[in-house]
């Protein structure tokens, strides 16, 4: 007897532990419908103590629009030789609502209704989040709108954390302001004022999430610095926290922040970063989606526009070279309408002669190798065009399916070019005897010229018998006749450069150079130059001429000097590469204005008056034809006032042909 009261003791007490701190409540409800048991955790559940709700029925916490249903199945259960089950929505003490899970039991003998109550809000909560997630799935992959799918996103969040308002920010194109994409519930104001946020490391919240591109937690915007220039914002519209997380593209690119915002201090917990993470996530997606879709209705757009505006007749062919399409340009070449041409065999338009040609190209661009070559046909009035067609294969998933045509009507540049080509050849016969000529010229007038300075010599010698100015003409006629001598010279030296050359062979520039600086080595001293050098590279070339080019620069470099200035010349390599390397005179002289580059290059051009710098101006059209000759291009670049960088590039020794 006392081991069955100690078991029934301990079994009350059990039962009494178990309705203590079970979250389920545990009732009993009378035909009326009216509680006359509840457990204690009724107050977790409702918001309500048991003492408050005994003699109350249960549909007063029933939501209105639920009662009749929950009336009606209370109804049922009291008919069912079971236990049964029944949903429905509460108001709980606080105001929100409560989704209950509720299994009852009609007792007939005791006419009680014995019921448990279970609190299944996280599971319909998360039933909704995952069946909202589904939806934005679909959004974006039915391509709706982007704002549609963020303010999804955001009515999603909000929905799980009720006193939550959200937004979402996207990234301008400079990847340096956010602007609203979404933010349904947000203060209309506060949206506006921040639409262009510059994002930085101390920018608020969501700047400086897209500034780190990781999460930014303010659990207090009033104490928090990143909120120091926003803080007064938010505050004046009750924002008093903000978690923001960054929308980063699948290469890791910035794209924007998820923001929740609310109206007192708060830090998140796990399952509400989990959930914030979970819509940064979708968002991107979205957004990248919406890029992408974007770009490929860009791209097909620029298609159809070069399609349809190309000047140039645009075409394709299937595999088998029928015409699938031909824009407007290519009809109006051909004379004939979209309907004469689509569906023809390309042979319906080429000479017999030309389609065996034709049909290896096409093989070759369905095989994937784009083609390029000229083709002649006839218009519809027999006219002969000569065209310029590339083909290039049609891939789609990989697979290629047709080939794309783009032709040029090159007729009147081919007549162009043979009559060109005709007037070269007659220029060069042209060039060959005017330098044959001014070889003969230049190499006849020294004669003469010798006798003028030979007399000019003997009248010096006794010229203490002249008055001053019979002096002064003797003076100027040697002058005369020494820039005559020295103009012939250069006329020579520049008629024979491509006629009497020496053959290319491969040479030592350090050498070379060190004989010019030898030779000029009375001007170097007279100028008190410095001249910088390391070691050059090996060229190929024609030994007399690359000392001539040498030395007409060296001479420049010291002769366009300012008065007073001791020149300083550079002479190094620069941007050595397998085929090619460069050659660079520096100087520190008076400059030109790089509008005369083409200028200076050509013979007998001269900026600068005989009486302030002398020569012949010609130094520099022989630099320039010996450059030539040895494959090289000359240039230069100089600022007025400080100085000039002439630069010779050759081919490498490797790469140059004998």
């Amino acid at each position: 007897m006392q081991q069955t009261l100690a078991l029934q003791l301990r079994t009350k007490n059990l039962n009494q532990q178990i309705m203590q701190f079970t979250h389920d409540v545990f009732c009993s409800i009378d035909r009326q419908g009216r509680f006359h048991e509840l457990s204690p955790s009724c107050e977790k559940l409702f918001g309500y103590r048991a003492e408050e709700l005994i003699g109350r029925t249960l549909f007063e916490l029933v939501l209105t629009e639920d009662r009749q249903q929950t009336q009606e199945e209370i109804i049922a259960s009291m008919h069912a030789r079971a236990s049964y089950t029944l949903r429905n929505r509460c108001r709980h003490r606080d105001g929100c609502i409560v989704h209950v899970h509720w299994t009852v039991d009609w007792s007939t003998p005791d006419q009680t209704l014995f019921a448990v109550a279970h609190d299944i809000t996280p599971l319909i909560q998360n039933e909704a989040y995952t069946e909202n997630q589904r939806d934005i799935l679909s959004m974006i992959s039915n391509d709706r709108p982007l704002s549609e799918t963020l303010e999804a996103l955001c009515l999603m969040i909000e929905a799980q954390q009720p006193e939550a308002l959200c937004s979402v920010l996207l990234l301008d194109a400079s990847g340096q302001h956010l602007h609203t994409g979404a933010a349904p519930n947000m203060p209309l104001p506060y949206s506006q004022a921040i639409d262009g946020l510059t994002i930085g490391p101390s920018c608020g919240s969501c700047g400086t999430a897209a500034y780190q591109l990781k999460l930014v937690i303010s659990a207090d915007i009033r104490s928090d610095p990143l909120w120091q220039d926003h803080r007064d914002l938010a505050l004046s519209h009750g924002l008093q926290a903000c978690w923001s997380f960054p929308l980063i593209s699948h290469d890791g690119k910035g794209l924007g922040t998820f923001g929740v915002y609310y109206r007192q201090p708060r830090v998140p917990d796990d399952e509400q970063i989990q959930h914030l993470a979970t819509a940064a996530q979708l968002a991107a997606i979205g957004i990248a989606r919406a890029a992408d879709r974007r770009h490929l209705q860009e791209s097909q757009q620029r298609f159809r526009s070069l399609f349809a505006f190309n000047p140039d007749p645009v075409f394709s062919f299937d595999l088998q070279g029928n015409f699938l399409s031909i824009n407007d340009a290519g009809q109006k070449l051909l004379g004939l309408s979209e309907a004469e041409i689509i569906g023809q065999h390309f042979t319906a338009l080429i000479a017999s002669e030309q389609q065996a040609q034709i049909r290896e190209h096409l093989q070759a661009a369905s095989a994937g190798t784009p083609q390029h070559y000229e083709t002649q046909l006839q218009d519809r009035q027999h006219r002969p065009l000569t065209l310029d067609v590339t083909n290039l294969p049609i891939m789609v998933d990989a697979q290629i399916v047709g080939i794309f045509g783009i032709a040029k009507d090159v007729s009147e540049r081919r007549q162009t070019q043979q009559e060109l080509q005709a007037t070269l050849l007659e220029l060069e016969r042209s060039n060959k005897e005017l330098q044959e000529f001014a070889f003969v010229a230049s190499h006849d007038l020294q004669e003469p010229l010798r006798k003028i300075q030979a007399f000019s010599e003997r009248l010096t010698s006794r010229s203490t018998a002249l008055d001053d100015e019979s002096r002064d003409y003797l003076q100027r006629m040697t002058s005369a006749a020494a820039r005559m001598q020295a103009l012939i010279t250069d006329l020579l030296n520049y008629s024979r450069i491509n006629t009497r050359g020496q053959p290319l062979q491969p040479l030592d520039l350090n050498q070379l150079l060190g004989e010019v600086l030898g030779d000029m080595e009375a001007a170097i001293e007279q100028s008190q130059a410095l001249i910088e050098y390391p070691p050059l590279a090996k060229v190929l070339g024609d030994p007399s001429q690359l000392r001539q080019l040498l030395q007409n620069l060296l001479s420049n470099a010291l002769k366009f000097q300012a008065p007073g200035n001791h020149p300083l010349i550079r002479i190094y390599m620069e941007a050595p590469h397998v085929t090619h390397w460069t050659l660079c005179i520096a100087d520190n002289g008076i400059g030109f204005d790089e509008k005369y580059l083409d200028r200076i290059f050509n013979p007998f051009q001269r900026l600068h008056g005989r009486e302030a710098y002398a020569g012949t101006g010609i130094g520099l059209a022989i630099a320039k034809k010996i450059a030539k000759r040895h494959g090289a291009r000359i240039t230069a670049n100089s600022v007025v006032g400080q100085g000039s960088v002439f630069r010779v590039t050759f081919p490498t020794l490797g790469s140059a042909s004998l």
